[in-house]
């Protein structure tokens, strides 16, 4: 009888081989899918904090700071900081470098660039490994780049309907000549008007070429071209036709004071006359006929949507709009427009077609009538009829831009922020 042979034993162990290989495997796919998923979540979260940061800081170059770079440690590189911080990366804030150029090939400046660490460089603490430090992977990293733009903008989707005459250069009436103010009354060829166009211009302007801040948080009152006054004093206003949401006459001027126009209004070229309406091109018509009714129901609504806003000197360095909303719906654009060319085309306040150019931010503070805000030493008393005259603060206001519209340099009160890289 044969004796049966078997090689049991030398294979004893061999299973060991087959599952460390496979663990090793294992330990590799986990690493991979646990480990490099941290990294493709975490660069999700940096990329949207820096997008948050650059948006944040762009907002307050075209709102709180115009000097060119912003200030180190100012509003600027504060709000950027602030907001991509607050946008955690993998359940902490990454470190944050705020800087100021604009990519190749992007012009205009105002530009804010926000870098985002999550790799333990500029203050930031590394990306957690799990199965890393099994194949000798103890750190990895993340960093985003996001950066936002702040323009002048040239056009408005929601212009309310008014438009007043722009500042021009006071040649007669006292105080001394050259020095407009809300008494004066435009009276050519003494007085002189230069439209906003480059770099020169006599009116409204939110800053100069420099960044310095003129007639930012002016308080101005609008007279609605008040019955038996043929003088065109500072501050005179038309109320315009514009295409309401819905019906006509005095309904569709409250509803454009309430909501927004279905038109969206730009700054005329230096050239156009506006001898017709067209929107598009700057030139508006103006509201034949009184309607005190409609637009004191308009304005009141307009309050009423934030009736706790108020403007405070103490706000920032130059004074600002406190409000629960983020703007108030209390800035509302004004258009601006030509005295001298509405004059000389045979107009008389209560007819014709003006030529927008510009755009005023406008954070209506009430009526003139009313007593429960302040009304600074420079504003006209309410009189001829002028009760109901709104009265209100110049600020920027969220513009937007259009291809045959023009920017007013740096008398533009519209910004436009975008979102660029």
């Amino acid at each position: 009888m044969k004796r049966r042979v078997t090689h049991r034993k030398g294979e004893q162990g061999a299973i060991i081989i087959q599952v460390a290989i496979s663990l090793f495997m294992l330990m590799c796919f986990l690493a991979f899918v646990c480990d490099y998923g941290v990294v493709w979540a975490s660069r999700a979260q940096a990329q949207n904090a820096a997008d948050a940061g650059a948006l944040a800081g762009a907002i307050a170059r075209g709102y709180d700071d115009y000097s060119n770079p912003p200030a180190a440690g100012g509003p600027v590189q504060t709000a950027a900081t602030l907001f991509a911080q607050r946008n955690t990366v993998w359940g902490q804030a990454g470190g944050v470098v705020v800087s100021y150029n604009c990519p190749a090939g992007v012009s205009g400046g105002g530009c804010v660039r926000v870098d985002v660490y999550r790799n333990g460089t500029n203050g930031s603490n590394t990306l957690p490994t799990y199965f890393g430090p099994l194949l000798n992977v103890t750190s990895q990293g993340v960093r985003a780049t996001a950066t936002a733009q702040a323009l002048p903008a040239n056009a408005t989707n929601c212009l309310k309907p008014w438009a007043v005459a722009d500042k021009w250069l006071e040649g007669d009436d006292p105080p001394p000549p050259g020095s407009w103010t809300q008494q004066s009354v435009f009276n050519p060829p003494i007085d002189t008007y230069i439209p906003p166009y480059g770099t020169g211009g006599t009116g409204f302007s939110n800053r100069d070429a420099n960044g310095n801040l003129v007639n930012y948080g002016m308080q101005l009152m609008l007279k609605f071209a008040h019955p038996g006054n043929a003088s065109m004093s500072s501050g005179w206003a038309m109320d315009l036709t514009l295409p309401a949401p819905s019906g006509g006459g005095g309904s569709a001027l409250r509803a454009d004071i309430q909501g927004c126009t279905t038109a969206t209004v730009a700054i005329a070229t230096q050239g156009q006359q506006c001898t017709a309406v067209d929107y598009a091109s700057g030139c508006v018509g103006v509201l034949t006929g009184g309607m005190t009714g409609p637009s004191i129901q308009g304005v009141s609504t307009l309050i009423a949507n934030d009736s706790g806003a108020y403007w405070s000197d103490g706000a920032g360095a130059n004074g600002g709009v406190i409000s629960q909303y983020s703007p108030s719906p209390r800035i509302v654009p004004v258009a601006v427009f030509d005295p001298q060319l509405y004059l000389s085309q045979g107009y008389n306040g209560s007819n014709g077609i003006i030529k927008v150019v510009n755009i005023l931010g406008f954070f209506i503070e009430g009526f003139c009538k009313d007593n429960s805000f302040l009304h600074e030493s420079y504003l006209p008393p309410c009189t001829q009829g002028g009760s109901n005259d709104l009265v209100g603060r110049l600020v920027p206001f969220n513009g937007t831009m259009v291809p045959n519209g023009v920017v007013a340099g740096p008398s533009a009160f519209g910004q436009v922020i975008r979102l660029i890289r």
